[in-house]
């Protein structure tokens, strides 16, 4: 580190020291939009008002919520998105569970399961980028992870050239949840 200092994934600055050699700078992570409030309970979008039936989750699932978001996915977050998942930069996981943490703190007897990948992408990749942020997030909320409560059921296209729409409809029974249905579970 003394010849190669580390630097930021985003915006190539020195980023940390020796002992915390994080690959988001604090100053990146600072830079990471977080989403206003209040905001619907089920959907986690922004509302501007008293809570009034929320337009983006109102033909959703019944059992299906609730979903948060921790940061807007601008330019910002879509990089440091597109070097965990394409860049083969696994560790960034620790910034983005720190930023996550606040939406799991609470979640007494809940469980993370991430998503399986499909094995070509698993060995594209080298690793499962849903698991990687479940472990990182584990070691920051005490939560418990389990990888076996969800599996493939069949191998969807890829999503991203897919409308908002197309992706949903892309996923529809592509997954399944395995064993009893004893733990809240937050993917």
């Amino acid at each position: 580190r003394w010849l190669l200092p580390g630097a930021c994934l985003l915006c190539q600055e020195p980023a940390g020291d020796d002992a915390t050699d994080p690959l988001i700078c604090s100053l990146c992570l600072s830079r990471f939009r977080r989403l206003p409030q209040p905001c619907c309970d089920r959907c986690g979008q922004p509302q501007a008002g008293p809570p009034d039936p929320c337009r983006v989750c109102a033909g959703w699932p019944a059992n299906f919520g609730p979903v948060r978001s921790a940061v807007w996915m601008d330019d910002l977050a879509r990089s440091a998105v597109h070097h965990l998942k394409y860049g083969g930069w696994p560790r960034v996981t620790d910034a983005f569970a720190r930023l996550m943490t606040p939406l799991v703190t609470g979640s007494r007897g809940a469980v993370l399961a991430p998503v399986p990948l499909s094995a070509g992408r698993a060995r594209r990749r080298g690793y499962n980028q849903a698991e990687r942020l479940a472990k990182s997030l584990t070691t920051i909320s005490g939560l418990p992870l389990r990888t076996d409560l969800l599996h493939r059921v069949r191998e969807p296209t890829t999503q991203t050239a897919l409308a908002p729409e197309a992706r949903q409809a892309n996923v529809i029974d592509a997954f399944a949840r395995s064993g009893a249905a004893e733990h809240r579970v937050i993917v």
